[in-house]
Parts: structure tokens; sequence; C-alpha cells
């Protein structure tokens, strides 16, 4: 889960790091703003049905900044400054 409290070293050797992160939300609730790292399977219902219907609630919400670099572990070092 993308709340999931989680942290890692510093790669510190010549091979990259690899990343996978997967992200499930109910059909009815869709994104605020545009995913700054798109994938082909961004939206895809993996079960059920469209309702064509957007779960909302009366409430003020502030939209995120998009971060200005697609890495996130630029993100994560907090040196991307879209982030700060």
């Amino acid at each position: 889960h993308t709340r999931l409290l989680h942290a890692s070293s510093p790669n510190e050797t010549e091979l990259p790091r690899t990343l996978f992160i997967s992200v499930y939300a109910a059909e009815d609730a869709l994104p605020f703003g545009e995913n700054p790292l798109p994938s082909l399977h961004a939206g895809q219902l993996v079960a059920g049905v469209e309702s064509g219907l957007v779960r909302s609630a009366a409430n003020h919400v502030r939209l995120p900044q998009k971060p200005r670099g697609a890495s996130f572990f630029v993100q994560q070092a907090g040196n991307d400054p879209a982030s700060m």
C-alpha cells in the first residue's frame, strides 16, 4: 500500500535500483491531478464494472504540486523543490 511506512538506504553501487509501486483505488475514486509517471495500466479496472460516477464529499482539498523531476528517489531524498 502506498501509505505503508517504508525506507531504504541510498544506492551506493554502480547497479541501478528498480522500483515497483502498485496502487489500487476504488472505481469511483479519481485522481485530482495527472500522474507524473503515467503507466499503460493507469485507470485499468481490475474488478467490478464502471459506474460512471465519482465519489465526493463536501470538503476543501489543496491540489498537490506536480514534481519537477520524475525520480522517486530524488523526491524521497528531499532534493525536488516541488516536494518542499
